[in-house]
């Protein structure tokens, strides 16, 4: 409700744009998982985090619609193409394969502890400084991010874990694409992210339908939003 009433821009475009965002992150989703078997994922991680920075600057700087489109075209390779392969694999190389289920569960509850702070403050920020500053606010959590990856993170340590857990044979190579394409799995596993992903992403449409529709304030639907989308991930670790 925030962004379409500061970019003077109807639910349609806001639509078109998660929409472009969307569509471009699904066609390099798949360059984006071959590198990351091919480099470091705590340089793709880095990359991720201060690309998304450097966009969320522009766009607070430039908050029109024409800017807004290259701009998530942009969050699409650093938060899609980038992140989300780099970061799994970091994931997987942080424990042995008993151990993967905990470790997810205990990230997914801890990124919805930090997630629902700094939306919080975002929130604050917005209400008493206006959109621009609470979307500073985020680029400066993305920034916060990059350094604690820079300067917490063992590169040479992840790296060390993945040779002791990854032989030749099991390195990418573009010859594993047509095993991969054959593979039901593949598909069904597609789906089920697909259905799921799709329910979770489609609750965002909850926060303008309680504003427009049953007339709570945006910063009342905002704290809800808070609350649906991540204080629920506290329990995640028992699934993990």
């Amino acid at each position: 409700t925030q962004l379409t009433e500061a970019m003077n821009i109807s639910n349609a475009q806001l639509a078109s744009l998660t929409s472009t965002y969307a569509l471009v992150a699904i066609i390099l989703f798949i360059p984006g998982g071959i590198m990351a078997d091919k480099f470091n994922a705590k340089k793709l991680i880095m990359f991720s985090l201060i690309g998304t920075t450097l966009l969320t600057i522009v766009f607070a700087l430039q908050m029109n619609y024409v800017v807004a489109n290259i701009v998530w075209i942009g969050l699409a390779v650093t938060t899609g193409t980038t992140f989300w392969p780099g970061f799994v694999k970091f994931l997987n190389n942080l424990g042995d394969a008993e151990s993967s289920g905990r470790t997810f569960g205990y990230y997914y509850a801890l990124n919805g502890i930090s997630a629902a702070i700094v939306n919080a403050v975002t929130l604050l920020v917005i209400t008493n400084h206006g959109l621009k500053a609470g979307i500073l606010t985020i680029a400066a959590s993305t920034a916060v991010a990059a350094l604690l990856i820079f300067f917490l993170i063992d590169e040479a340590q992840q790296e060390a874990v993945k040779d002791v857990r990854t032989s030749e044979e099991d390195k990418f190579k573009f010859s594993d694409l047509g095993a991969v394409a054959k593979n039901p799995a593949t598909y069904i596993l597609g789906i089920v992210s697909f259905c799921t992903y799709g329910i979770y992403s489609n609750t965002s449409y909850f926060t303008p339908y309680l504003v427009d529709v049953l007339g709570v304030a945006p910063e009342s639907s905002s704290i809800y939003s808070i609350i649906r989308t991540y204080v629920f991930m506290l329990l995640a670790p028992v699934g993990g």
